[in-house]
């Protein structure tokens, strides 16, 4: 009885790490910067992605970002970003491929402020029927806690003061938690 038991717990948390694995291949970010805007890739066993920022030179220090080209699997998809997004020379930031509804599927982020105390991206979640991202809106950068499936945002409002605040999902729209 007690090697049955011993058993189920070995197989139940050998089950766990397995997903713990796979939760992690769904995490991925490449690093963008004003000088270097190169295409980014994620596999995973069932998506090919890749992303590509369409950019507008302002002025010789300025881009100014006006689409997000996407390829996933056969369907290339373009994304308009939030207006006036721009990047100065110097500025970093990153494109994100993160499960950000919980649905084990590579949604979409990228930033849309820099050199800011609080840092906003435009947000895509994919829609497996439609095979096709959906933007989400313009939010503060998205903490995930996937054990409790809520997003937290947290805003500098001053030198002491920040509004944090969580989101969950709900019928596949995202709420404020109030």
């Amino acid at each position: 009885m007690k090697k049955a038991v011993f058993l189920i717990l070995i197989f139940v948390q050998a089950c766990e790490a397995k997903q713990d694995t796979f939760d992690q291949a769904l995490e991925k970010e490449c690093g963008i910067a004003f000088g270097k805007l190169d295409e980014c890739s994620f596999k995973t066993p069932s998506y090919d992605i890749s992303v590509a920022i369409i950019t507008e030179d302002v002025a010789e220090d300025e881009k100014l970002i006006s689409a997000v080209v996407i390829k996933n699997n056969s369907t290339k998809q373009t994304l308009p970003v939030t207006e006036a997004t721009s990047m100065l020379d110097g500025d970093v930031g990153y494109i994100s491929f993160s499960d950000i509804n919980f649905d084990s599927v590579p949604d979409l982020a990228i930033p849309t402020s820099f050199g800011t105390p609080n840092l906003y991206l435009d947000y895509w979640v994919y829609d497996v029927q439609k095979q096709a991202y959906e933007y989400l809106g313009n939010f503060p950068q998205f903490s995930i806690d996937k054990k409790r499936k809520i997003i937290t945002t947290r805003v500098k409002e001053s030198a002491a003061e920040y509004q944090i605040a969580e989101w969950h999902w709900n019928k596949g729209k995202l709420e404020r938690k109030e």
